[in-house]
C-alpha cells in the first residue's frame, strides 16, 4: 500500500509540472514577448561602468557625468585652492586620500560645491594648517580623513554658518569664522605671448606669459577646443597639425580670477599650407594669419616676392568684401573689357576698380597685363575700405617721396599712411610706382580686414 501511495504521488507531482510547463507555453503563444525587449532584460542588468580618470594639470579627477570628483592632487603647492568647476561640471567630492601626504601643504580652500571629502583625503599632511570652507554647510567628512595634520590646524567657516549647530571643532580641527574669504592676491588679467601661426604638417609647442607677473596663480594649462579642418591633436601643450584652416585652443588657469574661479582664455591657432616659395620673414605671419581667415585664394599662396597682377588683387579684394560683409557680389550688370574673369566683374561692381578707360556705352576697359604699382594698390585698397563700410581717415601723406606720387593718388597714399594699412618700403619711402607684390597685397588687406 506504501508502494501506490509513493507511486501515486510521484505521478501526481510530474503531472503537476507538465501541466505548469504546457500552460507557461500556452501563455507565450497568446502574449508573445517582444525580442528587443527580452534582449534589454540581459543587456541592462550588466554592472554599470566606472567614470573615466582624466588629468587636468595637477588634478586627477574622474568625471560622473554630472559631477567631478577629485580623485587626486600632484602639485607641489604650499596654497591650494580647490576648483569649484571642471569644464562646466561642479566638483562635488574629494576623494579617498586625495590629498594624503602632501607633506609641503599649508591652505587649502573647499569650495561650497563639494558635498563630500573622503576616506583619509588629507591625511598625513603635517603642514596644513587652515582649511576654508566656502559653504554655510560643511561637507560630510569620511573617516581620518583630516587626521594627522598640523596640531594647531583651523578649520574656518564664511558668514552665514551657525556656529552653535557646528560646535568649536570640526572634524577634529579648532573651528573658527573668516569675515573675507581667501583669494589670490592678484588676478590674472591677460595671457601674452602666445603663438598663433603654424605651417599645416609642423608642431606648434602652445606657450605664454600670464599677466601681471605677480599673479598669485600663473600655471598654464592647454586644452584643444576645436580643430576645425586642420585635423589638429593636443598633446601636453603641443600642438600637431595636418592641414590648413583654424583651431581654437583654450588656456586654463586653475583659480586665477579668485578661488573657485578659473581664468579662462581662447587663441585662435592659424594653421597655414606649406608654400612653394616662403614669403618674406617680415610676412610670414601675416600671411599665415590672412590664409587662417581664408582671405587668401589658395593659387595665390606661392611666388609670393612676385609682382601681384591687377586681376590677382581684384580675386583678394573681392574675397576680403564678401567674408566681412557675408554677401556674394552681383555682377551680372558689369561689362568689362578686357577681361571676362569674375572677380574683376565683382571688383567693378563694387566700385573698386575702375579699369584704365571708360568706352562709349560707358563699359569699363581692363587691362589684366597692365602693372600694378604701390599707388594704384592705395588707390584701390581706399575705395575698398569704404565699399566695406569702413572709410579711411582723411590725411596728407607724410612721405619722404611725396612730390612722386601721382596727384591722382596722393589722398589715397595719405589715408592708407594714417591706417596704418600700407607703411612704406623702408626710409619712409611709399615708391609709388614700384610693382605690388602678393605678399604686400596679401598682408596689407589682412590690415584692412582687422582695422
Amino acid at each position: 500500500m506504501k508502494f501506490y501511495t509513493r507511486c501515486f504521488s510521484r505521478l501526481a507531482k510530474r503531472s503537476t509540472s507538465l501541466f505548469l510547463s504546457l500552460a507557461f507555453f500556452a501563455l507565450l503563444a497568446l502574449f508573445p514577448v517582444n525580442s528587443a525587449s527580452a534582449e534589454d532584460l540581459f543587456v541592462n542588468v550588466l554592472p554599470p561602468q566606472p567614470p573615466v580618470v582624466q588629468t587636468l594639470g595637477d588634478w586627477v579627477y574622474a568625471d560622473n557625468g554630472e559631477s567631478i570628483t577629485i580623485t587626486k592632487y600632484t602639485g607641489a603647492a604650499q596654497t591650494v585652492w580647490i576648483p569649484s568647476a571642471i569644464y562646466g561640471k561642479p566638483v562635488t567630492i574629494i576623494g579617498d586620500g586625495a590629498f594624503r601626504e602632501r607633506y609641503i601643504l599649508n591652505v587649502v580652500i573647499i569650495p561650497n560645491s563639494v558635498s563630500y571629502i573622503g576616506q583619509d583625503a588629507f591625511r598625513d599632511c603635517f603642514d596644513l594648517i587652515s582649511v576654508y570652507f566656502n559653504s554655510v554647510v560643511p561637507p560630510v567628512v569620511g573617516p581620518f580623513a583630516f587626521f594627522g595634520v598640523n596640531p594647531s590646524a583651523r578649520a574656518y567657516y564664511p558668514p552665514g554658518a551657525t556656529a552653535g549647530i557646528l560646535g568649536t571643532s570640526w572634524e577634529g580641527l579648532t573651528l573658527d569664522l573668516y569675515t573675507v574669504p581667501p583669494t589670490p592676491s592678484n588676478a590674472v588679467s591677460f595671457i601674452d605671448g602666445v603663438t598663433t601661426v603654424v605651417v599645416a604638417g609642423n608642431v606648434l609647442v602652445l606657450s605664454g606669459t600670464a599677466q601681471p607677473l605677480t599673479a598669485s596663480n600663473r600655471r598654464i594649462i592647454w586644452s584643444l577646443v576645436s580643430a576645425g579642418t586642420t585635423g589638429a591633436t593636443l598633446v601636453g601643450n603641443t600642438l600637431y597639425t595636418r592641414a590648413m584652416g583654424s583651431a581654437v585652443v583654450r588656456a586654463t588657469i586653475i583659480n586665477g580670477v579668485q578661488a573657485g574661479m578659473d581664468y579662462i582664455q581662447d587663441f585662435t591657432i592659424t594653421v597655414a599650407g606649406g608654400w612653394s616659395g616662403d614669403p618674406s620673414a617680415w610676412a610670414a605671419y601675416g600671411v599665415g594669419e590672412a590664409a587662417g581667415l581664408s582671405l587668401v585664394p589658395s593659387y595665390l599662396l606661392s611666388n609670393f616676392l612676385q609682382p601681384v597682377t591687377r586681376t590677382e588683387f581684384c580675386a583678394l579684394a573681392v574675397r576680403l568684401y564678401e567674408n566681412v560683409t557675408s554677401r556674394q557680389i552681383a555682377f551680372d550688370f558689369v561689362e568689362v573689357i578686357g577681361s571676362s574673369d569674375i572677380n574683376v566683374r565683382k571688383a567693378a561692381a563694387i566700385g573698386v576698380l575702375n579699369g584704365v578707360a571708360v568706352d562709349s556705352e560707358g563699359a569699363i576697359v581692363f587691362n589684366p597685363d597692365m602693372q600694378f604699382t604701390r599707388e594704384q594698390a592705395a588707390v584701390m585698397i581706399d575705395r575698398l575700405a569704404t565699399a566695406i563700410g569702413r572709410p579711411l581717415p582723411a590725411h596728407a601723406p607724410a612721405f619722404a617721396d611725396n612730390g612722386s606720387i601721382s596727384p591722382w593718388a596722393r589722398t589715397e597714399a595719405g589715408r592708407v599712411q594714417a591706417a596704418g594699412i600700407m607703411n612704406g618700403v623702408g626710409n619712409n619711402l611709399f615708391a609709388p610706382l614700384d610693382m605690388y607684390t602678393r605678399e604686400q597685397s596679401i598682408v596689407s588687406l589682412l590690415r584692412l580686414y582687422k582695422w
